[in-house]
Order: structure tokens, then C-alpha cells, then sequence
């Protein structure tokens, strides 16, 4: 994935970012009012991977003083596993840490088994669980992590 730069998400990425979650989220995909939200949100910090067909992947959050959070990472089932959620994360780290973020939050189903392993091997830890956040009953797990150097 060398061939893939990162930058700053722009308004003018909405439609692919929207296109993108239709592909990487088969239920619960964001709408483009959701997404534009959070690109148009004062507080927000997100980054799109750009190759040479466009908008790769997307990671969406926001910093809050000393709290950052992660909204959203979509990275299409072609391409999971080859390292650019990896890479969005720990730019998106770096970025918050940058603007004052001392700690980055996220959630996660407990049954994203993949999402949960590349957060827990980037130094994600356990906080809280919420019982029965999800539909069917699915618990959500949150993770913090102190920013700084990423592991390894």
C-alpha cells in the first residue's frame, strides 16, 4: 500500500466516503448527512487513503480539548487486511495527539473480532462494556488509548 497518500477528508469526499461505507458496511453504513456531519463538525479530524481509483479508506473522528475520538474507520472487505486501517489509525493517532488529544476513545461490537485485534496490538485497552448496546442484543466495547508512539 505504498502507493496510497493520506490527507485530510475534504467536503469535496463525501460521495466516495458515502459509496465507501455502502461497501464496507453491509448493515448500519452512515448516510451522507451523517458523514457530512462529521466532516463539517468544528471539533473534527478525519483522514481519507487516496490511490489511484480515489478514496480508499476513511477515518472519521473528532478532538476535544484533551479527548479524541474515533468515529469511524471504512476500509472495503478487497482491501482489509493489507494494512491501510493500520495506517489510517495510527495517522489518525499522531493527528489528535498533535492537536492536544492526551487520549483516543473508541467503540467497537464485540463481535468485530478483526477490529478488536488490530485496536488491541495498537495499544487499545478495554475500559467499559455496554450491555446490550447494539441490536439483538450485541454488547459494545469501548477502548482507550494514551496517544504517543504507537507500539512496536
Amino acid at each position: 500500500m505504498t502507493d496510497v497518500a493520506l490527507r485530510r477528508a475534504a467536503p469535496g469526499d463525501l460521495d466516495a466516503i458515502v459509496a465507501l461505507e455502502a461497501v464496507g458496511f453491509a448493515e448500519g453504513a452512515w448516510s451522507a448527512a451523517s458523514v457530512g456531519g462529521a466532516l463539517a463538525d468544528p471539533h473534527g479530524l478525519s483522514l481519507v487513503a487516496i490511490g489511484e481509483d480515489g478514496v480508499l479508506g476513511v477515518i472519521l473522528g473528532q478532538v476535544l480539548f484533551e479527548r479524541a475520538e474515533l468515529l469511524r474507520v471504512t476500509v472495503p472487505p478487497t482491501l482489509r487486511r493489507a494494512g491501510l486501517g493500520r495506517r489510517l489509525l495510527r495517522s489518525f493517532a499522531e493527528a489528535c495527539a498533535a492537536a492536544g488529544a492526551e487520549a483516543l476513545w473508541l467503540e467497537v461490537r464485540e463481535s468485530n473480532t478483526a477490529a478488536r485485534g488490530l485496536y488491541e496490538t495498537e495499544g487499545f485497552e478495554l475500559s467499559y462494556r455496554r450491555r446490550g448496546y447494539y441490536g439483538g442484543g450485541e454488547d459494545a466495547l469501548l477502548y482507550v488509548r494514551a496517544l504517543g508512539a504507537p507500539p512496536g
